[in-house]
């Protein structure tokens, strides 16, 4: 699982000027057991 997306898109750059700490998810769901099978996270 990558985060590749998030950063690609940019969605967290509008927080950046918030000086708080900011936090990107990356969350993979298994469609057979419903539930979450891995994550990442990355500290910005």
């Amino acid at each position: 699982m990558k985060l590749n997306q998030i950063k690609a898109k940019r969605y967290h750059e509008k927080y950046l000027s918030t000086g708080k700490r900011i936090h990107l998810l990356g969350v993979s769901f298994s469609s057979k057991t419903r539930n979450i099978t891995s994550w990442k996270e990355e500290i910005i």
